[in-house]
């Protein structure tokens, strides 16, 4: 088994649902990227930036939620869709 290389280009596995959603899947979700996210929402600023690192597109994301909130309603219809 090779050795982790955190200087390696990050690999993104974010759905498009969980980039909509961040604070549902916050809320609900058990999978990597909502307890990622739950990381990002506990961490100080200091911590959220060596976190955002190794994982800049959910780090987006959540910057993104902070300023806009999501991106669905709670029927998961997307602006562009109501």
């Amino acid at each position: 088994m090779g050795d982790l290389d955190i200087r390696d280009e990050p690999v993104s596995q974010m759905s498009d649902y969980d980039r909509a959603n961040v604070g549902r899947v916050m809320r609900e979700g058990d999978w990597f990227t909502a307890r990622l996210l739950r990381l990002f929402h506990a961490a100080d600023a200091n911590n959220r930036a060596r976190l955002a690192r190794c994982f800049p597109e959910e780090a987006a994301a959540y910057n993104d939620w902070l300023l806009h909130g999501d991106r669905t309603d709670e029927r998961g219809a997307t602006d562009e869709q109501r």
